[in-house]
Parts: C-alpha cells; sequence; structure tokens
C-alpha cells in the first residue's frame, strides 16, 4: 500500500469508531436505557480474560451496571431461573 493509502486507511479507522460510538450514542439517547449485567462465572482463570472485555464493554455501555458473581454454583441455571444473573 502506498503511503496516501495507509494514511486513508488510518483515517478511516478512527472515523468508523468514532461513527459507531454515535450510533451507540444516539441509540441510548433515544432509548434511555440503563441496567444490571450479572455474570455467573465457576472458574477464576475466566478473569484473566473477562476483565479486559468488561473494561471494553465498559466504555461502550458505561450506564449498565456490570457484576460478576464467582465462587461454586451447583446449578448456575438456577440462577438464571430466579433471575440472580444474565450470563
Amino acid at each position: 500500500m502506498t503511503d496516501a493509502g495507509e494514511r486513508l486507511v488510518q483515517l478511516a479507522e478512527k472515523v468508523i469508531k468514532e461513527v459507531q460510538a454515535a450510533e451507540r450514542d444516539l441509540a441510548r439517547i433515544a432509548q434511555r436505557t440503563s441496567g444490571n449485567l450479572r455474570i455467573a462465572l465457576e472458574c477464576h482463570t475466566c478473569f484473566d480474560w473477562l476483565m479486559p472485555i468488561m473494561d471494553s464493554f465498559r466504555k461502550h455501555w458505561p450506564e449498565v451496571e456490570l457484576d460478576v458473581a464467582s465462587g461454586f454454583h451447583a446449578d448456575p441455571i438456577k440462577l438464571l431461573k430466579r433471575g440472580e444473573a444474565e450470563l
């Protein structure tokens, strides 16, 4: 790719991110939504990959409260059915 082409790709990547952020902002404004996302975990090793993903999620959806229900859950499906977790 030429220098000019590389520069245009860099610009396009920035513009796409800004457009996506604006779309999310407009959706939030239109819906006025917020909420909770409670995640049940069985394994502490999940924290290694989950925490960076949660940080990214928070940047895009700051009005959603994230909560991790870690530890051993003999029946995690029961948490879902009782409304104590969404994922």
